[in-house]
């Protein structure tokens, strides 16, 4: 008997010819052995296929599900190479849609424009969890797993998998089910094993120094950051006690405070060797993050190591950030020089008559060398021109100065304060209508304008508090109750204090989301209320800015110490 439908083939009704049939198909195992040479042909075609689509698409061989799935997530590219697109969404552009922008590297969300951006971890989303919900009263319900069906219902309908509507700043996409597997695959992995050097009792954290600064500018620092993990962890002692008569105390209050273990970090040497004996030192004690520090050159070095192990660094004592790098991991307090210098190019851009050429005056070493190339580059493709002389002692900077005062007209001084004094000095001898500009980053804080003529010629570019300006005292209060207050580093005790209480903030905010990438989430939500500020006016971030204070005042050196002034409108954000 023959079976035959319209659109189908007929199949013999012989059960020895149907079985012949199956075992001589090329699936089958019995295929191999009865004719081989067709075998033969068939892996050679498929292995030419194979080379094929691997030549039209490498990521599709060479990214495994992970590794795509992250790529959608930070860079929002497909696993085929083109980029993540959206099918509808409230207020996202079109080439900003990648999961990170909101959901950030952590995957457990926070704030955005207003809308509360849910957690999208693995262990969140593929787990069962209780789901607050406020209508039609406030309650907790069950919230289920999401399954593939329903996640990928989630990035396409806009409907969770409770079935409720997901808020329309997510935006829906339109993706192959490839795609959607592979994001799935990283968000198991995103924020799921907590970072090195932290756990639920103790977080270790290092202070980078730089053995070749000044005895005591190292002792300065050492002992502010020594007196402040003391007095934290006196602090966590005391809460864990309270929390023994107060289940309130233990359930809630002391999951935020583990005990603080303080490594010293030391480099020698020339600063090629220190990415060397930074992997050294980590190697001995992995730490959750540096804090502070300080060194005798620019951070760069610093920078790149902690970019290159995923390592936060908050806020090193530094006018010398990794130049011409914006870096992730690394908080600044600002730019330093190179923000003296774009103030500096938007200052003189409001001027209505600018000067055709600048002449920078600063000594020939590495902070110099620094300065005038940040000026350069802010300079790079304006109308006004540089010209640098640099001096090796104080004798040439007296030569440079007398030529300089008589026959420019615009000068940029890159000058500590010995070096200010004395050309003060020889301003009172050649007076000149010279307009002098004077980096406040390299002279002592609070500055001190006496010592000297020119209060009113020259100009200082000051991105810190006045000295007349109110100041919460928290750092100097800090320091005078210990002893170890030192007016010559004032500045970096002051800002070492700071990196330091800034830290405790912040980590009483992490609670159980020990991971690297959340807690500097959590300090740029946190940074407009911190409660110490150290030596800077304003102090602020927003998601993936990575300096707090962004300005600074340009002002007459007069004016430093003249609280009648108004000082308002001398305040100057760079425009570059």
């Amino acid at each position: 008997m023959r079976i035959t439908r319209t659109g189908m083939r007929s199949f013999p009704d012989s059960a020895s010819a149907a079985h012949e049939r199956i075992r001589t198909q090329p699936g089958n195992p019995g295929y191999l052995t009865r004719y081989p040479g067709r075998c033969l042909v068939i892996a050679l075609l498929a292995l030419w296929a194979l080379v094929a689509t691997a030549a039209e698409s490498p990521e599709a061989v060479t990214l495994d599900p992970v590794a795509a799935g992250k790529r959608i997530y930070l860079e929002g590219v497909l696993s085929d190479g083109t980029p993540l697109s959206k099918v509808v969404s409230r207020n996202q552009p079109d080439g900003d849609v990648a999961c990170v922008r909101c959901h950030r590297r952590s995957g457990l969300g926070g704030m955005e424009g207003g809308e509360l951006v849910p957690a999208i971890t693995g262990d969140y989303l593929f787990r069962n969890h209780l789901k607050v919900v406020t209508e039609p009263a406030p309650r907790r319900i069950k919230r289920w797993a999401y399954t593939e069906n329903a996640f990928k219902r989630a990035l396409q309908n806009g409907i969770d998998v409770m079935g409720d509507p997901i808020s329309t700043a997510m935006p829906r996409y339109a993706l192959a089910q490839p795609d959607i597997q592979a994001l799935m695959a990283y968000l198991h992995t995103l924020s799921h094993a907590k970072s090195p050097g932290i756990d639920e009792q103790t977080v270790h954290i290092a202070t980078v120094v730089d053995r070749r600064l000044p005895q005591a500018e190292r002792e300065a620092l050492i002992q502010t950051a020594s007196r402040y993990v003391d007095h934290e962890n006196r602090v966590i002692q005391a809460q864990e006690k309270r929390a023994a008569f107060s289940n309130r105390q233990n359930n809630w209050n002391v999951k935020s405070f583990r005990r603080w273990k303080w490594h010293l970090w030391e480099l020698d040497g020339d600063p090629e060797s220190w990415p060397e004996q930074l992997q050294t030192h980590y190697e001995q004690q992995p730490v959750f993050l540096l804090v502070g520090g300080a060194v005798s050159g620019p951070w760069s070095p610093i920078d790149r190591f902690c970019e290159a192990r995923a390592l936060p660094c908050l806020f090193p004592h530094t006018n010398m950030p990794a130049q011409g790098e914006r870096s992730y991991f690394t908080f600044y307090y600002s730019r330093g020089l190179e923000l003296e210098a774009n103030v500096l190019v938007t200052h003189l851009s409001r001027k209505t008559v600018r000067p055709e050429r600048i002449l920078q005056i600063a000594p020939d070493n590495q902070t110099g060398r620094y300065a005038t190339e940040s000026l350069d580059l802010a300079l790079a493709g304006s109308t006004i021109s540089t010209e640098t002389r640099h001096f090796n002692d104080i004798e040439g900077l007296k030569s440079i100065a007398a030529d300089a005062l008589g026959s420019h007209r615009d000068l940029m001084l890159w000058l500590n304060d010995e070096e200010l004094r004395v050309f003060r000095e020889i301003l009172g001898t050649h007076p000149s209508n010279a307009q002098l500009y004077q980096s406040s980053s390299l002279l002592s804080q609070p500055l001190d304008p006496s010592g000297g003529t020119g209060e009113e010629a020259i100009t200082l570019i000051h991105p810190f508090t006045l000295p007349w300006q109110e100041s919460d005292g928290q750092s100097e209060g800090f320091l005078s109750k210990h002893g170890i207050l030192d007016k010559r580093y004032y500045r970096l005790q002051s800002e070492t204090f700071t990196a330091f209480a800034t830290l405790g903030q912040v980590l009483k905010r992490i609670k159980h989301n020990l991971v690297r990438e959340y807690f500097m989430e959590q300090l740029e939500s946190l940074s407009e209320n911190l409660r110490v500020t150290s030596l800077y006016p304003r102090f602020s971030l927003g998601p993936y800015q990575r300096t707090v204070s962004k300005g600074a005042y340009i002002l007459p050196l007069s004016v430093v110490t003249d609280p009648a002034r108004d000082v308002k409108q001398t305040w100057v954000i760079p425009s570059l």
